[in-house]
């Protein structure tokens, strides 16, 4: 399950290339139509893996077969207060599954200066980046148990060389980690 999906891009992709079944979920319609449109123009032989529903990934019903929770590019477009109840949703129903995050770092040099207004603008869809720290505590304090952490380079092919560098070097490889991958699971009760 891929939580705000959107376009739909990433449910359809996984889709197309894992074939495995993909259900998008997304509190807009337009969203839930345009990645439907999207599906059965282009991708019509999907239409049996890869499903879009409009949803509150707060309250919904989970099918219990999902083993899989998605959130590319999502936790930075939500405030903490929806991000807590999705995971709390999440925990509840499904006691197995596995969580895959992939957002913005925070402490990267592009984040710190879109978020003071210098040089670059900040997108007014991104309310709420993390860095690694924040994101880790948060979705531990929630519930969740760390499985992996990784960082990630920008896509933009000349930063994306200067990153796999700069990454790497202590004090300051923080400001050119661009992405954070997260792999966590509901922590057992206590």
């Amino acid at each position: 399950m891929e939580c705000g999906s959107s376009s739909g891009k990433t449910s359809i992709d996984f889709a197309s290339k894992c074939s495995c079944r993909c259900l998008g979920v997304d509190f807009d319609p337009d969203a839930i139509a345009i990645s439907t449109a999207l599906r059965e123009e282009h991708f019509p032989e999907l239409k049996d893996l890869c499903s879009f529903e409009l949803g509150d990934l707060t309250a919904i019903p989970l099918d219990r077969q999902i083993n899989k929770i998605l959130m590319p590019d999502f936790t930075e477009h939500i405030p903490d207060r929806v991000f807590s109840g999705i995971l709390r949703n999440i925990r509840t129903q499904l006691q197995t599954v596995r969580l895959y995050i992939y957002t913005p770092l925070r402490s990267h040099i592009f984040e710190i200066l879109k978020h003071n207004d210098l040089i670059l603008r900040n997108p007014s869809g991104h309310i709420n980046v993390k860095t690694r720290t924040e994101l880790i505590t948060f979705l531990t304090e929630h519930g969740w148990e760390i499985e992996h952490v990784s960082w990630r380079t920008s896509s933009i092919p000349v930063f994306k060389y200067a990153e796999m560098v700069l990454g790497r070097i202590p004090l300051i490889g923080s400001l050119f980690q661009r992405r954070i991958a997260v792999i966590a699971r509901p922590a057992a009760e206590k």
